[in-house]
């Protein structure tokens, strides 16, 4: 399983309910550089869960990472993603 986008910044999108399998290519992607990032803001990731930890994406500008198979804690900063 893999959210690739394919860069030309898709955003406020809503990804629930979600099963990822291993979890080991989740966040890769592919495009174009020159399309601009991988995702536009205010993605929400929730709920989507993976045999093994999988983090929040490293491409997410503003994203919301609600029971992701991560590993890590909390975090509600006022600017950046939220988990």
């Amino acid at each position: 399983m893999v959210f690739d986008h394919h860069r030309r910044a898709p955003f406020s999108n809503l990804y629930t309910e979600i099963s990822a399998g291993e979890g080991n290519r989740l966040w890769q992607g592919g495009g174009d550089e020159s399309d601009g990032p991988m995702s536009g803001a205010w993605e929400t990731f929730w709920n989507v869960t993976a045999a093994h930890p999988v983090g929040i994406a490293p491409w997410a500008i503003q994203g919301n990472f609600i029971g992701v198979t991560s590993g890590e804690k909390t975090q509600t900063p006022t600017e950046g993603n939220w988990l």
